[in-house]
């Protein structure tokens, strides 16, 4: 008896992962990055000055108010931190709960969550305390974060702060062009593009805030409903 056919997959014999097509990923890259742009450029100039993404200058002020009593001002900052790291809790939650661990799924997700939430923000921020707004800014980026970690050759990067891909890129740099591997100068361009996409998101959220105010979120919104496009599956 001849075996019945089934339908083909791309998946190859043993289970492993396929191989990502690169520039979808290295594209997604980019878009991410120009929304965490936007995000501290919106929560800079219409929430008191605030880069709202990273919380190692909130970190830092909170211990400073600890060592000198101050009891509202360990409130003040411990509020965004704990909105970070609930962030990445719940960004976590739809990763391995909702989504059965298919991190593709979860992006489509956190994506269309981001793009919700940003909506909303740009909805209420007018009327939000910044301290307030400058924690849902922290939550959404922590899911950002936590949700869209690489590009290309499972290359890390982050979205919504650039330390860690300068540090990425200067390695490159010295791989690529000292030590004359040529992948890592490929890479090197890479994360370049991702760090410039930053500066790009920040300079469309300068002029969005002037152009459109507490509603230039929605250019968040539109930017994570872009990123669809882009996820491999």
């Amino acid at each position: 008896m001849r075996p019945r056919l089934g339908k083909t997959t791309n998946r190859p014999v043993g289970g492993e992962t396929p191989a990502e097509p690169v520039s979808e990923r290295v594209t997604l890259g980019l878009v991410v990055s120009l929304a965490g742009g936007h995000m501290d450029a919106f929560s800079y100039l219409l929430h008191g000055g605030v880069f709202a993404n990273g919380q190692t200058g909130n970190y830092v002020l909170l211990v400073l108010s600890l060592a000198a009593g101050d009891i509202r001002g360990v409130v003040r900052y411990l509020i965004p931190i704990g909105a970070f790291l609930a962030g990445i809790v719940m960004a976590r939650h739809v990763t391995d709960a909702l989504c059965g661990g298919d991190r593709f799924r979860a992006q489509h997700w956190v994506a269309d969550f981001e793009a919700l939430g940003f909506a909303l923000l740009s909805l209420l921020s007018g009327g939000l305390t910044d301290l307030f707004a400058n924690s849902v800014v922290s939550f959404l980026a922590a899911m950002t974060f936590q949700t869209f970690r690489q590009f290309g050759t499972k290359s890390a990067y982050a979205g919504v702060f650039i330390t860690g891909n300068l540090r990425s890129l200067g390695n490159s740099l010295y791989e690529g062009f000292a030590r004359g591997n040529a992948h890592e100068r490929h890479r090197a361009f890479r994360y370049l593009a991702i760090v410039m996409a930053f500066g790009t998101g920040v300079l469309l959220g300068r002029y969005m805030v002037e152009l459109l105010g507490h509603s230039s979120c929605l250019v968040i919104s539109a930017l994570f409903l872009m990123s669809h496009r882009f996820v491999v599956r």
